[in-house]
């Protein structure tokens, strides 16, 4: 059950003060690559979906994920942020768009599950096979998601993280699988903020595996390796019962 939440800030695309909420979703709006997988097994195939950090683009981790998911084993969505994020687009806008609130994260997570269901019928995907893939705030954003939509999505893969806020009550996920990646030279408020988020998940019933990766050029390796041995795991079965298992 989400939280009773005060009326939020209208969530519209920085270019087009015309869209709102009650809107119907358009691919115009969520700009995004689909890449189908190739050699899925039959049925809804899995699927990444990727939130980049602020600043960046749909393109940021298209080469960790595809490498991670065995190239062509699952279909990727690259979404594109809503906002404009010098030198690129974000899925929480600017500081001064955008105030760190309980109701403005579930506001953003909202608009952006229109998206995923539309994404869902669009392009056949089974809800119980989505992972979500963010990074920095993308990771945090997935967060939200996770608290507010989960019935989207099936597991998630977060690279540094931040705790958006803490449910109440928290929601009932049990056997989430919830991949964590953070910097092993992460100081201790980042570490701290890291324990915060994990202990929000297992709380909330989750799967959670947390990976420390190298902060240098081996971290891209690293964190394909480490979706590798994951995503093996969870896309053997139902990856929303993994942990039952």
């Amino acid at each position: 059950m989400r939280p009773d939440t005060p009326a939020v800030n209208d969530l519209s695309h920085a270019a087009d003060s015309s869209v709102t909420q009650t809107e119907p979703v358009s691919d115009r709006e969520f700009f995004h690559r689909f890449i189908s997988a190739d050699q899925a097994e039959p049925g809804p195939e899995p699927a990444f979906v990727l939130f980049h950090d602020s600043g960046g683009n749909e393109e940021d981790l298209l080469a960790i994920v595809e490498a991670g998911a065995e190239h062509g084993k699952a279909n990727v969505i690259a979404l594109r942020g809503l906002f404009e994020y010098e030198p690129g687009y974000s899925f929480l806008g600017t500081p001064a768009e955008f105030a760190a609130t309980a109701p403005n994260y579930i506001a953003r997570a909202d608009r952006i599950s229109e998206f995923l269901a539309w994404a869902a019928k669009e392009y056949n995907l089974d809800p119980a096979k989505v992972v979500i893939f963010g990074a920095g705030d993308g990771a945090t954003l997935a967060l939200t998601l996770l608290f507010v939509h989960s019935e989207l999505l099936g597991g998630a893969v977060l690279i540094r993280p931040k705790s958006p806020y803490r449910p109440k009550p928290l929601p009932a996920l049990p056997c989430y699988p919830i991949l964590m990646l953070n910097p092993k030279n992460e100081s201790s408020e980042e570490k701290a903020a890291a324990e915060n988020v994990a202990e929000t998940l297992f709380d909330c019933g989750c799967s959670v595996r947390k990976v420390k990766v190298p902060a240098n050029a081996h971290f891209e390796d690293k964190v394909i390796k480490a979706i590798r041995a994951w995503y093996k795991k969870v896309a053997a079965t139902d990856i929303s019962i993994e942990c039952a298992l």
